[in-house]
C-alpha cells in the first residue's frame, strides 16, 4: 500500500517543525524538512544512478533516498547522544535537538510514514498501526518473547534448508520481489540461519557455516523490552 501525499500537504504541515539555520546535511539535502537522505554526494563525484536525486537546495550536491526504517533509527539514537553527550555548545545542542525535532515531527504529520524525493512513503519506512496491524507480513513478528526464547545461544551463520519442508508455506509474491525463498509464517529463529533484524526475516534457505554474528540482536531486543517492563518481574 502505498500512500500518495502532495506537494501541498508536504507545505501545510511546516508550521509543525523549527527552522535550522545550519547548512543541509543528510537531513534537508532533498528539500523536504524532517525527511533524511541516505547518503550524500558532490554531483561532479559521478554521473547520475538509480536512487540518486540533484538537491533541490543545493545544485552541487545529489542524495541517495528511498531511506529506509534502519536509516531513521540511527538517526534518532545518534541525534539524542549528541544532544546530551557531545555538543561542545548551546548551538549544537539545539541543532542536534531540531535535527530530532524535525524527524519525529514529519513521520507524526504524515500518517507515520517517511515521505521522500517522490512524494509517497519510502519502501520500508512503515509505522502506521493500521497498515503493521493489519499487514500479514508484520504479524508474526511482533511476538518477541517468544522470539528471544527460541534464539539460539550459538550464532553461527550455520547452512540451512527450509523450502522443501512439506509444512512451510512459500510466499511466492514475496519471493519473487525479495529474490529470495519466502515463508508466509516467521519460522522461530532456531528453526533458520542466523539472522540480524536488518535481513531477510521470512528468507527459508541460507547460511554458509563461516560466519558468527554478534548477539546485538537478541541485546537489543531484551533491553528494550527490559526498559518497556514487558519482560514481567
Amino acid at each position: 500500500m502505498w500512500t500518495q501525499v502532495s506537494p501541498s500537504k508536504l507545505e501545510s504541515s511546516d508550521s509543525d517543525y523549527v527552522e535550522n539555520k545550519h547548512p543541509p546535511g543528510m537531513t534537508g539535502v532533498g528539500g523536504i524538512i524532517g525527511y533524511s537522505s541516505r547518503s550524500v554526494a558532490n554531483r561532479s563525484d559521478f554521473p547520475p544512478r538509480s536512487r540518486w536525486y540533484p538537491s533541490s537546495v543545493n545544485p552541487d550536491l545529489q542524495f541517495y533516498g528511498d531511506t529506509s526504517s534502519d536509516e531513521i533509527v540511527g538517526h534518532q539514537f545518534v541525534h539524542p547522544l549528541v544532544h546530551d553527550l557531545f555538543a561542545e555548545n548551546d548551538d549544537e545542542r539545539q541543532h542536534a535537538y531540531i535535527l530530532i525535532l524535525n524527524i519525529t515531527t514529519h513521520i507524526r504529520t504524515h500518517d507515520w510514514y517517511l515521505i521522500g524525493e517522490n512524494h509517497n512513503h519510502t519502501r520500508w519506512s512503515i509505522w502506521n498501526p493500521l497498515q503493521i496491524n493489519n499487514d500479514s507480513y508484520y504479524q508474526e513478528s511482533r511476538d518477541g518473547m517468544w522470539y528471544l526464547r527460541r534464539l539460539p545461544l550459538h550464532l553461527i551463520h550455520w547452512q540451512q534448508f527450509n523450502s522443501d519442508r512439506l509444512d512451510v508455506q512459500l510466499n511466492v509474491p514475496a519471493s519473487q520481489c525479495q529474490n529470495e525463498l519466502q515463508s508466509v509464517q516467521l519460522l522461530p529463529p532456531d528453526e533458520r540461519s542466523s539472522k540480524r533484524w536488518n535481513s531477510g526475516m521470512y528468507d527459508v534457505d541460507g547460511g554458509n557455516g563461516w560466519e558468527a554474528l554478534d548477539p546485538s540482536s537478541f541485546l537489543i531486543s531484551y533491553w528494550g523490552m527490559r526498559y518497556f517492563n514487558l519482560l514481567g518481574a
